[in-house]
């Protein structure tokens, strides 16, 4: 079996990112909101047979990485060149008097609500209400434990430092799994193959 992928949608990262800034998830970090983001998309993916971004995730040392949200994240803090990086900037603050610097929302910013469905906003909130309040560390401890992460990490060459995160895993060990999500998974991913342009 080919292994599955899928879409990056690169504006709901950004409103996905703004959402959990929104909704005032304390001492939030570039790792933190990698974290926040990466259960998110997780949960989404074994209820509806997707996640809620496409982005890719890369195991790391510290777990599971989206790809894009954290180049755009890395981008962010430095300076902000691409689109949606410019969009990010405007509605979250940056406070720098951390060792890590921390986000919040700026003043009455707010998600793009166009870009989110009702699923999204739902499993978003589920994972800032059970995960929000939880420091980075325990939260790195959590991803560490999952067998996705864990598959990942034991795959990786002997000098590298990341290994690509199979999504087909993301259902392995998670009781929140719904049947049939990873077989509607498999079959959509195998239509959309099937119709793309050549």
């Amino acid at each position: 079996m080919a292994q599955i992928e899928f879409q990056l949608d690169a504006d709901k990262v950004v409103a996905s990112a703004i959402y959990i800034a929104q909704r005032g998830v304390p001492d939030l970090t570039v790792g933190k909101m990698m974290k926040m983001l990466f259960l998110a998309d997780k949960y989404h993916l074994v209820r509806y047979g997707r996640p809620i971004t496409g982005d890719r995730y890369e195991a790391m040392n510290d777990g599971p990485v989206p790809s894009f949200a954290y180049d755009l994240f890395k981008q962010m803090l430095h300076k902000p060149l691409t689109e949606q990086c410019k969009r990010l900037a405007s509605a979250l603050d940056i406070d720098r008097s951390y060792e890590l610097p921390r986000f919040r929302l700026n003043g009455a910013s707010e998600f793009d609500k166009s870009q989110l469905s009702i699923s999204d906003i739902k499993s978003l909130d589920r994972t800032v209400n059970q995960f929000g309040a939880r420091a980075f560390e325990e939260l790195s401890a959590i991803t560490h434990a999952m067998a996705a992460y864990d598959k990942a990490w034991k795959s990786r060459g002997f000098f590298s430092r990341r290994a690509h995160m199979k999504f087909e895993d993301f259902f392995e060990d998670d009781a929140a799994a719904i049947a049939g999500a990873k077989d509607e998974m498999v079959e959509n991913y195998y239509l959309r193959k099937s119709f793309a342009k050549p």
